[in-house]
């Protein structure tokens, strides 16, 4: 029992685990996803941080909000606004249709 209560222990903290958030995003690597985080990068901060944290790093909502200190509203409002930024920033830079 204790060794198993140690892996998920261990688990638990490797999940957690993050990186400070920084101006250049690891996928920008990649040649196939380098323009999505170009995009992503360009996004005011507050929209940024939300973005990278539920896309990137995997956490929900409730987790980003508590994370950043923020109400769960607060961290959807500007995850959603930051989705439609995003959708614009793609659309101007790469011709994409309305449906990105």
């Amino acid at each position: 029992m204790a060794a198993n209560l140690s892996k998920n222990r261990l688990k638990y903290n490797a999940v957690r685990r993050t990186d400070e958030l920084a101006e250049e995003l690891a996928a920008e690597q990649r040649e196939d996803l380098s323009f999505v985080w170009e995009a992503v990068s360009r996004l005011p901060p507050p929209y940024r941080e939300v973005v990278h944290l539920f896309y990137q790093e995997g956490y929900s909502t409730g987790e980003i909000a508590g994370l950043l200190g923020e109400k769960e509203a607060t961290v959807r409002s500007r995850l959603a606004r930051g989705r439609e930024r995003f959708r614009t920033i793609l659309g101007e830079a790469y011709d994409f249709d309305e449906k990105v």
